[in-house]
């Protein structure tokens, strides 16, 4: 049986959240003292965390999770850039996702919603999943970009098993109901497409 083996930037969060024992915490940090850019993504995610704890409501305040979704941005890779058929294609990189770490969706008290984001320099997606009932989750979505304007969202199942949903985001605004999955959308305005991948459900 295949175990999972958490990834550098869960390992950077559990040493912020404090979660790691003291041989892996020993391990990471002289990882970190021979790494310079493993440092630096330390730092973005630890004052992240420091954001999100020193929120007193119940749940991170957006401006909370904007600052944060900052941070553990700058911690991520560079994006791709590529043209086909005439058309701009960027890839946005996840750079939020609040089910990630338990300890993080926790640490004001477990909220319903889950809060996702996503990026690239031509725009931000931010997503806000929560349970609709009868085995569905509703995904509310806002695409915010320099200019304003409406953008059609093409949601694909990965494994093939509905047809593709697509929807018009009204000045980038757009909702649906997802089954748990995973999850390809493209957002296109004009001649730019922009792919997010993936979106797990829920």
């Amino acid at each position: 049986m295949m175990t999972h083996q958490p990834t550098d930037h869960e390992l950077l969060t559990a040493l912020a959240l404090g979660e790691l024992d003291s041989g892996a915490e020993h391990a990471l940090r002289q990882r970190l003292e021979a790494e310079p850019d493993l440092a630096r993504a330390f730092e973005h995610i630890r004052a992240a965390v420091g954001f999100l704890r020193d929120e007193p409501g119940a749940e991170p305040s957006p401006a909370a999770l904007r600052a944060a979704k900052k941070l553990l941005r700058q911690s991520r890779p560079g994006l791709l850039d590529t043209l086909a058929d005439g058309l701009r294609q960027v890839v946005a990189a996840l750079d939020f996702d609040s089910r990630l770490t338990p300890a993080i969706a926790g640490i004001r008290g477990a909220a319903a919603a889950a809060q996702v984001a996503f990026s690239c320099d031509e725009a931000e997606i931010d997503l806000e999943i929560s349970p609709a009932g009868d085995d569905q989750w509703l995904v509310n979505g806002q695409i915010d970009a320099d200019e304003a304007g409406d953008w059609q969202v093409t949601i694909v199942d990965s494994a093939r098993n509905a047809p593709d949903i697509t929807i018009d985001a009204i000045d980038g605004a757009f909702r649906t109901r997802l089954a748990p999955g995973a999850y390809e959308l493209a957002l296109r305005r004009g001649d730019l497409i922009v792919r997010v991948s993936p979106l797990t459900i829920p």
